[in-house]
């Protein structure tokens, strides 16, 4: 089977035909000994995601999100803080433990 690519050679994966829905995720943080992964608060995190995300040259940091980039940080943080799974499913974000800064998925 071919592997699928998206327009930056990132594998995307192949079509999942039998896939069911899982079960939501919990709000609960996870630490570990790098980071810890806990659910975003647009109003807390929002700025240093879009800073993170922002500082590739094209879209490739968006490939694996559920929305397009965003040309600035205010479209950003609309979209954080109304999309309609924002309180039912959560978002997460790696939190780094050597600067406590939220960090995107680079």
């Amino acid at each position: 089977m071919t592997e699928r690519r998206n327009q930056y050679g990132q594998p995307t994966g192949p079509e999942l035909a039998d896939w069911t829905p899982r079960a939501r995720p919990t709000r609960d943080p996870l630490s570990g000994h790098w980071c810890r992964l806990g659910a975003i608060d647009a109003k807390r995190d929002a700025a240093e995601l879009y800073e993170a995300y922002a500082q590739a040259p094209d879209g490739r940091d968006w490939t694996y999100m559920s929305a397009e980039p965003f040309a600035n940080e205010a479209q950003y943080w609309r979209r954080s803080c109304t999309r309609p799974s924002a309180r039912s499913s959560p978002a997460y974000s790696s939190i780094m433990a050597c600067c406590a800064r939220a960090r995107a998925t680079r």
